[in-house]
């Protein structure tokens, strides 16, 4: 299997995502969010493109085919197994579980460190919450609908 240096970077931010959250998120939504704030506060400490993810701006909020591709990656390696399950509000969501932290060599220590810094404060939200967020950065918010969010 031929893969990407980005879609394994981004795979492996995820994976280190799901780690910070104990080995499990609740929807796909959450980890999407994350990564773009992530980005976005990385962009403003002068790393730009930091995950090396494209988001676009969408009425939910910024959304990323490169995430959506690194997290299908993820479940095809048998890294993290997803779930369905309809919730108290009506909704099915999909939930990850971590199963093996894969290693593709694409993040160093200090980014791993600059990861933990920037999103441990964030992994206790919702992923209501955390659209609310990432919908109202600046970088998303200048941006037509459909549009690249340029960070």
């Amino acid at each position: 299997m031929n893969i990407d240096t980005k879609t394994e970077r981004i795979a492996e931010i995820l994976t280190y995502l799901l780690r910070l959250m104990g080995g499990k998120a609740f929807t796909e939504t959450k980890l999407v969010k994350l990564i773009y704030l992530l980005d976005v506060i990385q962009s403003r400490k002068g790393h730009p493109h930091f995950s090396g993810a494209v988001f676009r701006r969408y009425y939910p909020g910024p959304s990323s085919d490169d995430v959506i591709d690194a997290i299908y990656l993820l479940l095809k390696l048998g890294y993290i197994e997803m779930t369905k399950k309809r919730e108290m509000d009506g909704g099915v969501y999909h939930h990850f579980k971590l199963q093996e932290q894969p290693l593709f060599g694409r993040l160093s220590d200090e980014e791993r460190l600059q990861i933990r810094e920037d999103v441990l404060p964030l992994v206790d939200f919702n992923f209501k919450q955390l659209r609310v967020i990432a919908t109202e950065t600046k970088e998303s918010a200048q941006v037509p609908l459909g549009e690249v969010i340029n960070l």
